[in-house]
């Protein structure tokens, strides 16, 4: 064997350790310069997220000042609607009083006596209630007083009760129940409650209505007039409305056109 080839025998492993160590060293600064890449990226990611969250975080802010923006304009379109509503109640309160002078200021002493009279007698009656269709049957005080607190005590509980008295003749009907109470603010309380009477299995026949003095009757069998007058022509948008006890005609408000 030559000197030639022996060399060059003992050059190959050399040659191929280097090779293998040059073809092993190009794969490894691939994967970290992939790797590099993919952190980069995964940076990139991180940084977007956070500024979609901070995005998000200031649209939530700006959604709830709009709401309250929002609110806050309902509370003023809602105030704007009370005082509407309160200055038509004063305009009407304030008509009734013109003519109540014009009254007394054109008739006798005579009929200031009755005015007098009629305010009196408005003030005791506003303290009572009268409830009509109570089972009557020839009953003794005692049942008369137990029902009516049943009735009472169904709509608003623990309101005193003075006194209690059958009007009228026992007919084929039963007699109203004129109800004396502690005050005008329990009349109120319970003309609040009365519709609970509908849900009733027991007195869901049964109304109630304040005790009216003649002028006031006649006051609102002139406005039921009218009323039906305007329901006859097809408006419908009136209503009857007390007002320290007067009735008056009031309009409902207009609902806003749909879009």
């Amino acid at each position: 064997m030559s000197a030639a080839s022996t060399k060059s025998k003992e050059s190959s492993p050399n040659l191929l350790h280097n090779l293998r160590s040059k073809s092993n060293q190009k794969p490894t600064n691939d994967t970290t310069d992939i790797m590099q890449s993919l952190q980069s990226l995964k940076s990139s990611i991180k940084s977007m997220n956070t500024k979609l969250e901070a995005i998000q975080t200031s649209v939530s802010e700006q959604k709830i000042e709009f709401i309250e923006i929002r609110k806050y304009f309902d509370e003023i379109s809602g105030t704007v609607s009370t005082l509407k509503t309160n200055y038509d109640i004063m305009k009407t309160e304030v008509s009734n009083l013109r003519q109540q002078i014009d009254l007394l200021t054109n008739n006798n002493t005579a009929l200031s006596f009755e005015a007098v009279h009629e305010a009196q007698v408005r003030l005791r009656k506003s303290r009572n209630v009268i409830i009509f269709n109570v089972p009557d049957n020839n009953e003794s005080l005692d049942e008369t007083n137990k029902s009516t607190s049943n009735i009472i005590n169904y709509m608003v509980p623990n309101v005193p009760i003075i006194k209690t008295t059958r009007l009228g003749i026992n007919r084929n009907k039963p007699r109203p129940i004129l109800v004396e109470l502690e005050n005008n603010d329990a009349v109120l309380s319970i003309l609040k409650a009365k519709s609970k009477l509908r849900q009733s299995d027991n007195w869901n026949r049964v109304w109630i209505t304040t005790d009216l003095t003649m002028m006031q009757r006649n006051q609102l069998t002139q406005v039921k007039l009218q009323l039906r007058n305007k329901i006859d022509a097809g408006d419908l948008s009136w209503y009857i409305k007390f007002v320290h006890g007067i009735p008056i005609l009031s309009q409902k408000n207009a609902q806003p056109a749909q879009a």
